[in-house]
């Protein structure tokens, strides 16, 4: 099993019943990144839909708590997930 089936199991996991979940990935350019987030968020939603399928590229949307928008999470840039006592962390 690839890290991003692992990463994508364990946020399906652990964001049921619109759980709130901190990550850290690599973003594209090299910077890391901190979120809070939540998956399901209907807010703001247009009801138009994405030109492209995230998940045909390891993509996983997520609502941003902070930054009050929607965001990608690259499944296979994952280096940290937390949701109350459930931890799941990969070494760099």
């Amino acid at each position: 099993m690839d890290k991003a089936q692992i990463v994508k199991d364990f946020i399906n996991m652990i964001a049921r019943n619109g759980a709130i979940f901190n990550v850290v990935f690599e973003k594209k350019d090299g910077t890391i990144r901190h979120m809070r987030c939540r998956l399901n968020v209907k807010k703001y939603v247009k009801g138009i839909g994405m030109r492209f399928n995230p998940e045909d590229y390891n993509l996983l949307v997520a609502y941003d708590l902070d930054k009050e928008g929607y965001r990608m999470i690259p499944l296979g840039r994952v280096l940290y997930i937390k949701s109350g006592n459930k931890i799941l962390k990969f070494n760099q």
